[in-house]
């Protein structure tokens, strides 16, 4: 698996694998989202998570993944509304 990367001048879209290792299988996630701050709040990032879905669906992959912090209501609001689900909790433990 090699990372894929989708990008204009004006954003950034960095997509590798994330392998589970409960179910086995490995399927592609979003790993760095980036526009520039003059041009955000214009559908950009939407536009290159779309670009980076049909380029997966191309290449036989039928789900993208993405991270979100558990707090962070504004990006899983953001996700939610481009068809991202909620799939699973992490539970972290610090020392």
């Amino acid at each position: 698996w090699s990372s894929d990367v989708c990008s204009s001048d004006l954003g950034l879209l960095v997509c590798g694998p994330l392998a589970d290792p409960l179910a086995g299988d490995v399927r592609p996630m979003v790993q760095l989202l980036w526009t520039a701050a003059p041009y955000r709040r214009r559908g950009l990032a939407r536009g290159l998570v779309e670009q980076a879905s049909q380029t997966l669906r191309a290449r036989g992959h039928r789900t993208l993944a993405a991270r979100a912090g558990h707090n962070d209501d504004a990006l899983i609001s953001m996700g939610e509304r481009w068809g991202f689900v909620r799939s699973f909790e992490l539970l972290v433990r610090d020392e």
